[in-house]
């Protein structure tokens, strides 16, 4: 019985042991297409901090306050993101369509803003080819998409 508790045990170390070995494998190959492909994510909601005075895109932040920097794009291999101009739904009154219109362009401000000022680091895309473009010279490409046309 000893024996065959020593067996089992010794097989199922190897199986782990190759598990690990074929994950390491799988990890090295997605790093590798990771890093020869452009990679988009199509949402984020930093364009709400950004209206903040104190909120630089360019710098790193920590989560939970943000989750998207140019920093942290250029260290995770991401090549594009879409800042979302975000307003919530609010009842359809024309004080409501007036704070909602100006939150949008404020939004708007600081993505054009952010930039003009990072624009050694970053670049604002307006057409999908240039994506590529200004990741090949090395800088993130932002796009800005509306989310709800409340505003």
């Amino acid at each position: 019985m000893k024996q065959t508790i020593l067996l089992f045990l010794l097989s199922l170390g190897i199986l782990f042991a190759h598990a690990q070995e074929k994950d390491q494998r799988l990890w090295k190959k997605a790093l590798r297409i990771h890093e020869r492909v452009l990679t988009i994510d199509t949402h984020c909601d930093t364009p709400m901090e950004m209206i903040r005075s104190d909120f630089d895109i360019g710098d790193e932040h920590q989560s939970p306050d943000s989750r998207v920097d140019l920093p942290r794009m250029k260290a995770g291999g991401l090549g594009a993101m879409f800042f979302a101009v975000w307003i919530g739904q609010k009842p359809r009154t024309d004080e409501n369509y007036i704070k909602a219109y100006q939150l949008a362009h404020q939004m708007l401000d600081s993505i054009h803003s952010a930039g003009v000022q990072h624009q050694a680091t970053a670049n604002l895309a307006l057409t999908a080819d240039q994506a590529a473009t200004i990741e090949s010279a090395g800088k993130r490409a932002i796009y800005i998409g509306l989310e709800n046309g409340f505003p």
